[in-house]
């Protein structure tokens, strides 16, 4: 029995179905235990290799995203979790920047010109006729390098749909007939009329075909191209070139699901139109690059499974079952293990969901798609049938979970950071490495900087997380792809630097809008419990929360990316240094304490006066870690368990303006000669008030506004 615990410890995160069966073998016949263990540990550790943790593959999602329960401190306290305001990045998405197809079309470097597996289609990318550019172009900037991936996805275009939206088995034999081409498992025969698209692979394959042994060198394989095709007559089977064109570009990018709009009238409720579904249509440029029914960016299926099983956990998490049958009151009392604290009851959110959720995202296809899915396996594990749910967002350029990061001001914080001594340091460190990526990548030193390395890194991870990793260039393909994880922790460096430089300025004044946003759902709720509780004191009612209160609960759902987590991470002071995975979530608790020896009375009194926020404590949960304790602040008496820390230290956080970085050594003398001709001028004429108290008040505003706002918010909960 222990050796089998010991299998099952050793491929903790492992496929379920992989440690199931490695399992009873090792536990039905232990002749056979050592050679399954060591199979299952190459397995593992294989996969672990080929999908970073950045992927979050789908037999990882629960192990990795599960919210902790609370520590046996916070349990001991009496409790009422009222609000849970949760930001979800998006899912597993196509690559969004068409910079990631360039990368194949890149001519052959010293750095693996040697390499066996080479493909010789160098030449299709100087082609200029158009008729083929629409189907070479795209194989021959896919570079294959290396064995094609064993995957029956990998047939053409022709044999199975065209690259838009055909789903279904129906379509796809009409999409066959309607493309001309061979109907599935058929053959062309030899001499029929190929399709455009299988006469330009058939072309591709004519000029260009990897070497099918890694034994034999590229002068070779070339000669012995030659001389076959000299000194024989046959010729090439459409299927092959088909096949061989369908394994230089890779499996199809699909995306099984469809978007439905229809106009809704907002003075009836009712839907006012017809349902339209949304079928994007790729152009011909495109039909090589996207095969499939995706688009550029847009939520793979992949992504579809990780928040399906986000919206479950957050189920698992925060709503108490509805018990009928045995069965279902079975399967109440698993998930009662999963709940962290009860946010409502599936029968409280059956008869008002949505009044029992907010939900923001960003007016992205991903994101928008990420919050659906969530929601459709939320309301599945309620019991609960879909409802319609409205969802808050903005306009991209002026969105409070996007608007930062296209700010002037954190763009000049940024420049000013990397314009900094030490960044200069950091950049050198990685010289080497840009040096080379710039000479096999064919760019210019100002079309690199604009890529490295994050978008670099972003589009090669799509590749890695997809399994399409032979697709990547050569370059990141040498040494067992060694370059990859790399690039990431170079990505990492950078990012780090810039968010923590400054005591986290840029991060800050990124984050900013949002924590606004943040303080003000945060604190509504409290405020309307406040002032129900005082008018029931007044009536001399008892201490227990209002009626009303719990219709006040809610799940605040935040749909957005991963930069919006970098710089709330950052700004916070629990930044890990890592990038956010596909489907990471933070959340922020906010529970109502109820401490056990005070009455009502004591309760809302506090030296304080801040009413709203001092009975409140928070819990912060970063991808099922609990950041609580790390947070600046939650110290000392502040930390009521190590898991939970008082609000205030919240909302102060949210509310203070971003920090001022240090002005550079000449913008302080221009500051100075600004401020003195100032005092020249307006200090005879202002003797109430002293020249520095003036500079102090013009070049620090914030530092003014700061204890108006607190101020403000103490008289709000006072009322």
């Amino acid at each position: 029995m222990s050796f089998c615990c010991w299998i099952s410890s050793a491929l903790k995160g492992f496929p379920s179905r992989v440690f199931l069966a490695v399992l009873l073998v090792s536990c039905s016949r232990p002749d056979t235990a050592a050679a399954a263990v060591s199979e299952a540990a190459v397995a593992s550790l294989s996969a672990a290799t080929e999908f970073p943790e950045y992927c979050l593959k789908e037999w990882t999602v629960q192990e990795k995203r599960s919210l902790p329960p609370l520590s046996a401190a916070a349990k001991a306290l009496n409790l009422e979790l009222q609000q849970v305001h949760a930001l979800v990045r998006h899912g597993a998405r196509a690559p969004y920047d068409r910079n990631c197809w360039q990368w194949g079309r890149a001519a052959d470097s010293d750095l693996h010109k040697s390499n066996s597996r080479e493909s010789s289609s160098n030449n299709n990318n100087n082609t200029s006729n158009s008729d083929t550019n629409s189907s070479t172009g795209s194989a021959a900037g896919h570079r294959h390098v290396g064995p094609a991936p064993d995957q029956d996805a990998l047939r053409s275009d022709a044999e199975r749909c065209p690259p838009v939206g055909h789903h279904r088995n129906a379509d796809c034999e009409a999409a066959a007939t309607e493309y001309g081409g061979p109907s599935k498992g058929a053959h062309a025969e030899e001499g029929s009329p190929l399709t455009s698209a299988a006469a330009a692979a058939a072309d591709a394959a004519e000029e260009s075909r990897p070497t099918p042994s890694s034994d034999v060198s590229v002068e070779d394989s070339r000669g012995t191209s030659d001389a076959s095709s000299n000194s024989s007559g046959l010729l090439i089977n459409p299927q092959d070139a088909l096949s061989g064109a369908a394994a230089e570009l890779g499996p199809p990018w699909e995306c099984a699901f469809q978007e439905e709009l229809g106009m809704n009238d907002s003075r009836s409720g009712q839907l006012a139109t017809p349902s339209l579904l949304k079928k994007y249509v790729a152009s011909p440029t495109e039909t090589g690059l996207f095969r499939g029914s995706c688009v550029p960016s847009s939520l793979l299926d992949e992504g579809q499974a990780q928040l399906l099983h986000i919206g479950a956990i957050f189920n698992q998490a925060y709503v108490t079952p509805a018990s009928v049958t045995h069965k279902q009151q079975q399967q109440a009392q698993q998930q009662q293990q999963q709940l962290v604290h009860k946010l409502f009851s599936a029968e409280e959110f059956g008869a008002a969901p949505s009044r029992r959720l907010f939900v923001r995202s960003t007016d992205i296809s991903r994101t928008l798609a990420s919050g659906a899915f969530l929601l459709e396996a939320f309301f599945k594990n309620s019991g609960v049938p879909p409802h319609r749910i409205q969802v808050e967002t903005y306009e991209v350029t002026s969105d409070p979970l996007l608007s930062g990061y296209a700010s002037p001001a954190v763009s000049q914080l940024r420049r000013q950071a990397e314009s900094s001594p030490e960044f200069a340091a950091l950049t050198a460190k990685h010289h080497k490495t840009k040096q080379e990526l710039q000479q096999h990548l064919r760019l210019s030193l100002e079309e690199l900087d604009a890529l490295w390395p994050e978008v670099i890194v972003d589009c090669a991870l799509t590749y890695v997380c997809s399994g399409r990793r032979n697709l990547l260039p050569p370059l990141l393909q040498q040494n067992n792809f060694a370059l990859v994880p790399e690039l990431q922790q170079i990505n990492d460096e950078i990012t780090n630097f810039w968010t923590g430089w400054a005591d986290a300025a840029a991060a800050a004044a990124a984050a900013h809008p949002l924590f606004q946003e943040l303080a003000e759902k945060i604190l509504a709720p409290i405020r309307n419990n406040q002032q129900l509780r005082q008018k029931q004191q007044g009536s001399n009612s008892s201490r227990a929360a209002p009626a009303g209160s719990s219709e006040q609960s809610a799940l605040h759902l935040y749909m957005t990316h991963d930069v919006t987590l970098i710089a709330v991470l950052a700004a916070l002071k629990v930044y890990g240094g890592v990038w956010p995975p596909y489907a990471s979530v933070v959340a922020f608790e906010i529970y109502e304490h109820f401490p056990q020896q005070q009455n009502s009375s004591s309760i809302n009194n506090n030296s304080s006066g801040r009413k709203g926020t001092n009975t409140h404590v928070f819990r912060l949960v970063y991808n099922g870690k609990v950041l609580t304790a790390r947070m600046p602040g939650c110290t000392g008496d502040a930390l009521l368990a190590p898991d939970l820390c008082s609000l205030e230290v919240l909302i102060r956080i949210l509310l203070t303006p971003p920090p001022k970085p240090p002005a550079p050594e000449e913008e302080h003398q221009q500051q100075q000669q600004l401020q003195l001709e100032q005092q020249q001028q307006e200090g005879r004429g202002e003797k109430g008030q002293k020249p520095q108290q003036r500079a102090a008040n013009c070049h620090h505003p914030e530092q003014q506004q700061q204890p108006h706002q607190l101020q403000q918010l103490q008289r709000q909960e006072e009322m």
